[in-house]
């Protein structure tokens, strides 16, 4: 989780983006009311934290769950965590449904929560594309987008299904 979170600042200091984001070419972009800071520590905790928290309470439900345990705060755990999770994982496939069809903005709940929006990296605030001026290299720049236009289309859609059968 240390060298997580070490990376992920480094990232979103830098680059304005998380590690898989900054690789895929997207951008976060923020409310301009929102300090750098308080957007920093925000994101860092969406990244890092709250799935790490995550990852340890499925540990523990699943540890729990195949124990016979006397403690009534387990026994409540055991009980209602499945719906915890049930809801969080169908709010996150239905984020993620919207977004890769394009009726969101945002692709998580967390990113919701904080009004941060992913964006090409190329109309990031503070970034400059300078646009070509020769006609074959339009052409060529075009076909290129087109091209990894459909194959991040394909696998969005791909990862969708994936992670519905994952969920199924």
């Amino acid at each position: 989780m240390v060298l997580s979170s070490a990376l992920e600042h480094h990232y979103l200091k830098h680059f304005q983006s998380s590690f898989a984001e900054n690789f895929y070419g997207i951008g976060r972009t923020f409310d301009p009311e929102v300090g750098s800071k308080a957007r920093l520590l925000k994101s860092l905790l969406t990244i890092v934290i709250l799935p790490y928290i995550k990852h340890k309470c499925d540990r523990l439900f699943e540890k729990y769950r195949s124990e016979t345990c006397s403690s009534p705060w387990v026994k409540r755990f055991v009980t209602i965590y499945p719906f915890i999770h049930l809801t969080w994982e169908g709010t996150v496939i239905a984020f993620w449904f919207l977004y890769a069809v394009g009726r969101s903005n945002f692709h998580s709940p967390f990113d919701f929560i904080l009004g941060c929006k992913l964006v090409p990296a190329e109309i990031r605030p503070g970034t400059t594309v300078e646009p070509s001026q020769n006609l074959l290299e339009k052409l060529r720049f075009s076909a290129i987008k087109n091209l990894a236009s459909l194959l991040t289309t394909s696998l969005q859609y791909g990862a969708f299904l994936l992670q519905f059968l994952d969920w199924w």
